[in-house]
């Protein structure tokens, strides 16, 4: 284990990206004024012209600027004669005084200059509402996220889309027994993917790094396998991934308090000796510290852990973990395929993108996502943020819909398969602080092992290792 200085990576994501579009409630005020619509009208309606409003403000994205912007965009048209608007386009820019210096002064917040372009039109009658164009932004101001919920696509029935709802399901689970014919907590081998969710709620994780597998787990510690949609395997050990991205995963008290009970009377810290007498087994460890049990369709292991006694050189033997498969179950083999160059190339622009400007409402995080493509992986933090992961170094949080953290890890997975260096435009892995030091100025923060890089709309954390000073993990935390 290399000794390095790191910091926790305090998770707090979202996950909500489903189509909402409302067109039966317009933008009508008190004083009659034009109305802003959620849609392109389904008939020929005519244009009347195109407008842009604009303010300069330290809070852009208010809904007092938003109000007062749509106001005038309503007054232009009432002037104009036109009836009815589409908000078309918003854009926020730093403000720059004469002289090219962001904000008023030094002292001061730095202002930004928020604008609404509208198309100003007349609308026309249509008794249909099928297939209208949705506004790029409705009438709140708000834009419109037209992207499909994005999934992790799987060979089979199973589809992990992220929680788009107040909270999680998290059941109360009363059965705590493990065994051959039952299960884990009433579940039998070969329960649908539907079955698993209602009796144990949502999972905290979803994965589909293999061929025609996948894996879900429930806090840090009971990882479940499908395949077929079909209930394989269940265990408490999942050595894939490292320890960086466990960490990553929320704690649930009832799967990672260790409540299972072997047969209903062993559990987590009993002794070998207990278990052979409780349990009637009549084996030995093998190799691997653990007690195979087979039955007729399922096989049970229950791995020990070895401490030595201090009386002498004898090993004391205590149960750790349990894995519970079906007799049919294969290991696979088949990795998927991890475009891991097309996803740094993505990464190339997001730096200049956030210099440029402030991510708007999502709207960064849908390009980006669009780059990145399908993920493998995803950590579900809370029913409003979650965690997606594309490779062997590459996780992106997501918090309310919008990009929260880029987390570049020196490995996402206990072994990596190939040594590509991950990459986030100038800074590579492995390069060294004095190698990155024409991107570094007086005002960074830089000590022997960590950088950091303050700009308006985001924070660069780098992480250098403490012997060979090689870059090893990065996070670039949005503002």
């Amino acid at each position: 284990m290399k000794n390095r200085n790191n910091v926790n990576l305090t998770i707090v994501f979202n996950a909500f990206m489903a189509v909402l579009i409302s067109s039966s409630v317009q933008s009508k005020t008190v004083n009659n004024l034009p109305t802003i619509l959620d849609y392109y009208p389904n008939c020929d309606y005519q244009t009347v012209g195109s407008y842009t409003v604009n303010e300069k403000t330290i809070n852009p994205l208010t809904e007092e600027t938003t109000v007062k912007l749509l106001k005038k965009l309503q007054n232009k048209a009432l002037n104009i004669g036109a009836d009815a608007i589409i908000i078309e386009q918003r854009k926020i820019k730093k403000y720059k005084d004469n002289k090219g210096y962001y904000g008023s002064s030094s002292n001061q917040p730095s202002s930004s200059i928020i604008s609404y372009e509208g198309l100003l039109i007349n609308t026309c009658q249509s008794s249909s509402t099928a297939e209208r164009k949705a506004a790029p932004f409705n009438h709140l101001g708000k834009p419109v996220n037209k992207m499909k919920a994005m999934t992790i696509s799987l060979s089979t029935k199973i589809v992990f889309t992220p929680p788009a709802k107040a909270t999680l399901h998290r059941p109360t689970i009363s059965n705590n027994k493990i065994s051959l014919t039952h299960g884990i907590y009433g579940l039998k081998m070969g329960a649908s993917y539907s079955e698993v969710h209602a009796t144990l709620g949502d999972h905290s994780f979803a994965f589909d790094l293999f061929e025609d597998q996948q894996v879900i787990g429930y806090g840090r510690s009971h990882w479940l396998f499908f395949q077929g949609d079909k209930l394989v395997k269940v265990s408490t050990q999942y050595p894939l991934l490292s320890i960086d991205t466990l960490n990553k995963i929320p704690l649930i008290d009832f799967f990672d308090d260790s409540k299972w009970k072997i047969n209903g009377l062993v559990g987590r810290k009993a002794s070998l000796a207990e278990v052979k007498e409780l349990l009637n087994i009549q084996g030995e460890l093998n190799a691997k510290k653990q007690l195979v049990v087979k039955g007729n369709n399922n096989t049970m292991l229950l791995s020990f852990t070895s401490k030595k006694s201090y009386e002498g050189n004898e090993y004391n033997y205590s149960l750790s973990d349990f894995t519970v498969k079906s007799n049919s179950y294969k290991e696979p083999n088949q990795r998927t395929t991890l475009p891991k160059p097309q996803h740094f190339d993505a990464l190339k622009l997001i730096l200049t993108t956030l210099d440029q400007e402030e991510e708007e409402d999502g709207v960064v995080w849908s390009e980006l996502s669009k780059e990145l493509g399908k993920p493998i992986g995803r950590i579900t933090v809370s029913a409003k943020s979650y965690i997606n992961i594309y490779n062997e170094n590459l996780a992106v949080l997501i918090n309310h819909a919008k990009l929260n953290t880029i987390y570049l890890l020196e490995e996402v997975f206990q072994h990596k398969q190939n040594n590509e260096h991950w990459s986030l435009g100038p800074f590579s892995q492995g390069k060294t602080i004095a190698q990155l030091s024409a991107y570094l100025s007086e005002d960074d923060y830089l000590d022997e092992t960590e950088a950091m890089i303050n700009a308006d709309n985001y924070q660069l954390s780098l992480f250098f290792d403490y012997d060979n000073l090689g870059l090893y993990e990065a996070t670039l935390k949005v503002n």
